[in-house]
């Protein structure tokens, strides 16, 4: 009983959240733009030029609450393989890298940069329900390890609505989850 009650309040949540977002239907004509620190690399740029354009593409109702983003290399992040900084709408990637691993990054921070400036109560609220988790929750940090926020679980459904290959495939995310985050990209 417990599972079908859990399994209706998921449908509810999901299907509440696509009622509201019907409502607000709107697409920009501005394009955010990506900007990079001087001495990037030329194929890490080409790189992020082609993901950007992708996520934009796939989130066309979003460009106006996206905001210009910029990028900067770096050799040695340690355990990190890129990181988003929300107030300065930076990206930092660390090279060097494969193709589709510094792609799959991309994808990865992009996905912060479209939740911070972009994603409000209600799709968080629907996410974390779809994902199973208490949606009074931090989205931030109640769930332990990295992989098991909320806030990076988003990350990684962003960067397999884009079609990326995930980099964390660790990191556990639901049908549900995903059908919440494309219909949100649809609008």
């Amino acid at each position: 009983m417990k599972a079908t009650i859990v399994g209706l309040g998921v449908m509810v949540a999901v299907l509440g959240y696509l009622a509201l977002d019907a409502v607000s239907e709107q697409v920009d004509s501005r394009v955010p733009q990506i900007e990079y620190h001087e001495g990037t690399p030329g194929d890490v740029m080409a790189l992020g030029d082609t993901t950007w354009a992708d996520l934009l593409e796939r989130f066309p109702r979003h460009h106006a609450c996206l905001t210009d983003v910029t990028v900067s290399h770096n050799w040695d992040l340690g355990l990190e393989a890129g990181f988003y900084q929300p107030g300065r709408d930076h990206i930092e990637i660390e090279v060097p890298n494969s193709r589709r691993a510094i792609r799959s990054v991309y994808l990865h921070e992009f996905g912060h940069h479209l939740d911070f400036r972009c994603a409000d109560r209600e799709l968080r609220r629907a996410f974390m329900i779809a994902q199973g988790h208490d949606p009074e929750a931090d989205w931030f940090s109640d769930f332990g390890p990295w992989a098991g926020r909320p806030s990076e679980q988003f990350a990684e459904a962003v960067v397999a609505v884009v079609g990326g290959g995930r980099l964390h495939p660790d990191v556990r995310i639901t049908p549900s989850a995903l059908r919440v985050v494309e219909s949100w990209a649809d609008g």
